[in-house]
């Protein structure tokens, strides 16, 4: 039985970050990994990476616009683990 872990991040230096442990976990044929794409900036990003990404079309929504709607993806996809990337941003 595989593992399904669900992936998604929205910024660039947060997806590069995880690009490299997604690589990783494709490697192991155990693990499923599902990677989201919450916009044209992540899209750019996750195909800079070379890493197959899944957009709100793929689950007929026209975009990520609530809570709803990633309960709704969760229930589908019933992963075992969420990977989500990280940014750290500071106001000036």
């Amino acid at each position: 039985m595989s593992k399904k872990i669900l992936v998604t991040g929205s910024h660039t230096g947060g997806i590069n970050a995880i690009v490299p442990v997604i690589r990783e976990l494709n490697k192991d044929s155990s693990i499923e990994t599902v990677v989201l794409s919450c916009d044209n900036t992540s899209e750019k990003a996750f195909t800079q990476g070379k890493i197959a990404y899944r957009t709100p079309k793929y689950y007929d929504f026209n975009s990520w616009s609530d809570a709803g709607q990633m309960v709704q993806i969760l229930k589908a996809e019933s992963p075992q683990l969420v990977l989500t990337s990280t940014i750290f941003q500071t106001s000036t």
